[in-house]
């Protein structure tokens, strides 16, 4: 029985809830396309062009074979990143699989990141460890997180927890606690953020994510967060989708703070084309000329 990491559980409610909704105005055309393979290596050029009438290019090359990938990438900031994954080693009955990344500006040699990760995965927990150094500034982070699961997988309990540390000082815990009957998932959840002068914020809740049973196409989904120093003021966030078919689907949000979103995204087939349209209203300050907001992103690759 697999499941997911401690981070990639409450997704569907996530994904569903601030996915695809825009934060500001903005239109956005992106393309992107993978050459032939030659020795087992894919290079694939990207261009973005936004509102702000920045143009955003990369180009990454990929390499896979046997389960392990090793990924490059530099773009017009002149930042370079390397990404290396193995598919892992069975140790007993655990499995190990270790990640690093690497990244850096091109004329700025002293800013180079590396990021070594492992994950070790039984049939029933999992433990992630992060870390994080940049040596030239002598700072250091480190996320261990720890996942468990109980039950199967249509019907099962999971949750987790996860800290992490900036050089020596805390700063930040995490923890969460899942409910999956399918087609329903509940998650509890509880956030906590240290600053350097040790000051913690700390938020508590829950979300809500269901596919109806005779309509499997249509989903709903709700979170509400209560920070618990102004619990008098929580913020809740209803939304729902409909998938139409494989190519085009609809979903829509409304938040406690008045905001009602919208947003739509089609597939453009046999092309390799992807609209997505968004909208989002501010209902409380409707007179205010930024209570409209928009987004279109044209995706081609």
């Amino acid at each position: 029985m697999s499941f997911p990491t401690y981070k990639q559980q409450g997704a569907l409610a996530s994904g569903l809830l601030t996915k695809g909704f825009p934060s500001t105005d903005n239109y956005e055309f992106s393309t992107e396309f993978a050459a032939p393979a030659c020795c087992g290596v894919t290079v694939a050029p990207s261009l973005t062009k936004s509102t702000s009438g920045a143009i955003e290019g990369a180009i990454s090359s990929t390499y896979a074979e046997k389960g392990t990938k090793i990924v490059t990438k530099v773009d017009l900031k002149e930042d370079f990143s390397f990404n290396y994954s193995h598919p892992g080693t069975n140790l007993g009955s655990v499995l190990v699989k270790p990640t690093v990344d690497v990244s850096m500006k091109i004329r700025e040699c002293d800013a180079v990141k590396v990021k070594p990760s492992f994950e070790f995965r039984h049939e029933s927990f999992a433990l992630t460890s992060t870390f994080a150094s940049q040596p030239a500034k002598g700072s250091f982070f480190s996320s261990p997180a720890f996942t468990f699961l109980t039950g199967s997988a249509a019907r099962c309990i999971a949750g987790g927890f996860d800290v992490a540390f900036q050089n020596t000082q805390l700063s930040s815990v995490n923890a969460l606690l899942a409910y999956v009957k399918s087609p329903q998932e509940i998650t509890l959840f509880s956030k906590t953020s240290i600053s350097k002068d040790n000051v913690k914020n700390t938020s508590v809740g829950a979300t809500y994510y269901q596919t109806c049973a005779e309509r499997p196409d249509c989903a709903f989904g709700a979170e509400v967060v209560v920070p618990l120093d102004n619990p008098a003021r929580p913020n809740l966030t209803l939304g729902g989708s409909k998938i139409f078919n494989k190519d085009a689907s609809v979903k829509s949000r409304f938040t406690s703070r008045g905001l009602l979103g919208f947003s739509y995204s089609q597939k453009m087939t046999p092309t390799p084309a992807q609209l997505v349209v968004s909208a989002e209203l501010n209902t409380f300050e409707m007179s205010s000329p930024n209570a409209f907001r928009y987004g279109i992103k044209l995706i081609f690759g």
